[in-house]
């Protein structure tokens, strides 16, 4: 029945947004929030409040308290949700030390299995981050200082599409896109191979670096490229051996080949 109630309360989101009316709809999550005791409802509610400001200043409070009730709730699926989305915002407005807070709060909230798929896109995120606002050495470092930890498995595809991507992020901001390339391609390849929802927002971080690479090479032809990506062809993956990018060291960077694009 509580499940019930739930459903309905939080239905109300949709049609008032569908309306437009922000006030009313924040007004009534608020009253869900209030009056439930079901903390999955409230969850839920805080969820909807988070999207419904999504890009302003309320979104952070409303994730917030949307993670603080997941974590009562022991619902670790939430928890991690909210923690992507609050480090995800500080990433986009470039506040690195917030969105590093929440990466190590997000760690902390499960094991390293459940974790890594947040994380590993989080960093590729705040790398990319780093890289745009001139700070190329630091988003190394930081990335040389997770690959070198103790257990980390390099084999692992969350790993070596993190690697692949930040690479080519690094060669990207030497102007070294043709060397570039076969990485971000890499990388994308290696998306394609994850579930279609849970690769999804790897498909969409790797993706335009990709097909940008090809537009600084001046491959104004990008019919081969988006025809791949749109049918989700992941048999391209590995045939030659690529070079290390001499800003890593060796442990930086796994061995990658990639099927050529022509």
């Amino acid at each position: 029945m509580k499940y019930i109630v739930c459903y309905i309360l939080t239905s109300i989101w949709g049609i008032l947004v569908a309306v437009g009316n922000i006030s009313v709809t924040r007004d009534s999550l608020l009253n869900v929030v209030k009056a439930s005791s079901d903390l999955s409802c409230r969850v839920t509610a805080y969820r909807n409040l988070a999207d419904l400001y999504f890009e302003k200043p309320e979104e952070a409070d409303f994730l917030n308290k949307m993670y603080f009730t997941a974590k009562e709730a022991g619902d670790k699926a939430q928890v991690f949700d909210a923690l992507s989305d609050l480090a995800f915002l500080y990433t986009k407005a470039y506040h690195a030390d917030s969105a590093l807070y929440y990466m190590r709060l997000l760690e902390k909230s499960g094991r390293p299995e459940e974790t890594l798929p947040h994380l590993s896109l989080l960093r590729m995120r705040l790398f990319e981050g780093r890289v745009r606002n001139n700070e190329t050495e630091t988003a190394i470092a930081e990335e040389l200082a997770f690959v070198n930890k103790k257990g980390v498995d390099k084999k692992n595809i969350y790993i070596q599409m993190e690697q692949a991507y930040t690479t080519g992020c690094a060669l990207c901001s030497e102007s070294k896109y043709k060397e570039a390339n076969p990485y971000l391609e890499t990388a994308y390849n290696l998306a394609c191979q994850l579930p279609y929802k849970e690769g999804f927002k790897f498909r969409a971080c790797t993706v335009w670096n990709f097909l940008s690479t090809l537009s600084f090479m001046d491959q104004k032809d990008g019919t081969l490229p988006v025809s791949r990506i749109c049918s989700g062809n992941t048999k391209s993956i590995m045939s030659c051996t690529m070079p290390v990018n001499v800003l890593f060291t060796t442990s930086m960077c796994a061995t990658f080949s990639v099927t050529p694009l022509y």
